[in-house]
């Protein structure tokens, strides 16, 4: 059970009401009226809410169960009457559709799981990218040109890439869905001791760039294996830019690897994938070590990539990305998500849910929202990033990341419904869009009340 926490709009923002409740605060047992939940207290309280919630384990029976939730002020008693519903089929454990959590800096599995562990129990997957603009790491093993030292890396990365992070929680033990490999362009091997600048990124670097960083890609796809760390999608991701020197001449992206728009950058990411495919493909096993994209204009990439990439991000996905997509897939075996924006506080909670819904119908494995990890002054002014709320003791979820696990869990049905008729999950995708009806206007009109979010459509 959740106390809401409230948090103050921006002037710009102010709509028939100043504050809004995001944060989710644990109920243990009792509370007042007006809330002493958060540092932001409502004038004249006389209501609040609370948000209750229960785990049906696995193996409990089918059937109706009766219970009663009772509140009790003083001498008077008010009970309510429950009836929930048990069906007779489970959610999976393994995901097969991903709401990613995207994160940059402040997470860090060296110095705890608390952020992982509510994402997972929230049928989410926290990602946090390890480098920044330099492309030094803020987290991986030691690497002396020859060989990796593995000793601390497996000690604080292993528990998401075997699971035992989870223990206890309702997805016990299965790993992380996603995770973000330390590689890029100036790590392990420095960049500027290798390049000499070249429009095209296969004339840009010495011979032993090249043979350096092969060797490190292989010792990573052994290691791996190895640990039979089998199940996470280990993600090898070109995040940097080139104009990202304008702020840091110390920043390492002689392309634009993030979103490229040139054929050039298109190309570099093309290199950079060939390579790591011959490196990884010389340790035999099942680990799934995957090359990523994050792409925003396909269009001009025309298909250097397809073969190259086993997953895309798309951003500002349209009917054309889609054809794209799909005559890619004709030729190669790939995957996409779609990223964004999550909504404004101000905006509908029902959006996480749609966006879920029809990034799958479109044949999406996962949403990404590019950031979600709040500050301690996300508590107090609304910020549109916060779906995890920190505190002294650990994160606590947003009410927009609850609705984030209701769109998960209304895709996991979907696929079930496909499996349980034998039908393709695009035939079924055609069946959502033919009940939803016109949704494609209604998601329009919501998503035009907030800014800066890309539009999708059914």
């Amino acid at each position: 059970m959740y106390r809401f926490s409230y948090v103050e709009l921006p002037s710009k923002d102010l709509g028939p009401t100043r504050y809004l409740p995001d944060p989710l605060v644990e109920e243990r047992g009792e509370f007042v009226v007006p809330s002493n939940v958060g540092p932001v207290k409502i004038p004249g309280q006389q209501n609040v809410s609370l948000l209750c919630e229960l785990y049906v384990p696995h193996d409990f029976p089918a059937g109706t169960v009766l219970g009663q939730l009772s509140i009790t002020s003083g001498p008077e008693t008010f009970e309510i009457p429950v009836m929930l519903t048990v069906w007779n089929f489970t959610l999976p454990n393994k995901l097969s559709f991903v709401p990613e959590m995207n994160a940059y800096g402040t997470v860090s599995p060296f110095e705890g799981y608390d952020y992982y562990r509510l994402a997972h129990e929230h049928r989410t997957c926290l990602n946090r990218l390890p480098y920044g603009w330099t492309g030094n790491p803020a987290f991986a093993p030691k690497w002396d040109g020859e060989r990796f030292t593995w000793t601390s890396w497996d000690r604080a990365v292993g528990p998401l890439l075997d699971g035992t992070a989870f223990q206890g929680l309702p997805r016990s033990e299965e790993p992380v869905d996603v995770f973000y490999l330390p590689f890029n362009e100036n790590w392990p091997v420095n960049l500027f001791d290798h390049y000499t600048p070249s429009y095209w990124a296969d004339s840009a670097f010495d011979a032993n760039y090249e043979d350096e960083l092969t060797r490190a890609f292989s010792l990573f796809a052994e290691h791996c294996n190895e640990k039979a760390w089998h199940e996470t999608m280990l993600q090898f991701y070109l995040n940097n830019k080139l104009r990202y020197r304008r702020k840091n001449p110390a920043s390492s992206a002689p392309w634009t690897f993030d979103e490229p728009v040139d054929l050039k950058d298109f190309w570099a990411l093309r290199w950079y994938g060939n390579l790591f495919h011959a490196a990884v493909a010389a340790s035999s096993g099942k680990a799934k070590l995957c090359y990523r994209a994050d792409i925003s204009y396909s269009q001009f990439g025309r298909n250097t990539l397809v073969g190259v990439t086993d997953m895309e991000y798309l951003g500002g996905n349209t009917p054309q990305k889609i054809r794209m997509k799909e005559n890619d897939a004709l030729l190669a075996e790939g995957y996409f998500a779609e990223y964004g924006n999550v909504n404004r506080i101000n905006a509908e909670n029902t959006l996480p849910v749609l966006w879920c819904l029809a990034a799958w119908s479109r044949g999406a494995i996962g949403v990404l929202p590019w950031q979600t990890v709040g500050t301690s002054r996300s508590w107090l002014l609304a910020d549109q990033n916060a779906l995890f709320y920190p505190t002294e003791n650990g994160p606590v979820p947003s009410l927009r990341l609850k609705a984030f696990t209701r769109g998960q869990q209304d895709v996991e049905y979907l696929v079930l419904y496909s499996f349980a008729h034998d039908q393709p999950f695009r035939v079924t995708a055609g069946l959502l869009k033919s009940e939803l009806g016109d949704c494609s206007r209604v998601c329009t009109e919501v998503l035009q009340k907030m800014q800066a979010c890309r539009s999708f459509s059914l």
